[in-house]
């Protein structure tokens, strides 16, 4: 496994959240703020750190960070905060239901949020940022 193959499966897994009826507008694998709607999801690769464990095995960690955006030019900043919360919890819902990533990696985490305000394109914009980390047992 590597930061490609789960950069794969996150994004299959994020994407489930988009559509009619559900929470995200859009998913990308890279960050920027050109998005086209809200509530947005950018993720990249962040770092990946490895620990041998035994004389034959080696877990590695890659960790992931993923942004929640959502502009505040069309809502209240109430309504554009529950927005954002409501989509934080559907990502963390469903990364918990499925940490293994349909066995992209053998477990894991998404770890809390930090939440903030930046201005991008499109004026304000609040966002949540998760950090996803992958633990893979790999044999020496």
């Amino acid at each position: 496994m590597s930061f490609s193959s789960l950069r794969s499966s996150i994004q299959n897994k994020l994407e489930t959240l988009t559509g009619a009826g559900q929470p995200l507008a859009c998913v990308y694998p890279y960050h920027h703020l050109g998005v086209s709607g809200y509530p947005a999801v950018t993720f990249e690769p962040s770092s990946m750190e490895a620990q041998i464990s035994t004389t034959s095995e080696n877990m590695r960690e890659y960790t992931f960070d993923i942004v929640v955006s959502q502009e505040l030019s069309l809502l209240s900043r109430d309504d554009a905060l529950t927005t954002l919360c409501n989509a934080s919890d559907a990502i963390i819902d469903m990364l918990d239901s499925d940490y293994t990533l349909s066995g992209a990696c053998d477990i894991s985490r998404a770890l809390p949020a930090e939440f903030g305000e930046i201005v991008g394109e499109d004026g304000a914009i609040l966002y949540a940022r998760l950090q996803l980390k992958c633990s893979i047992l790999s044999h020496l």
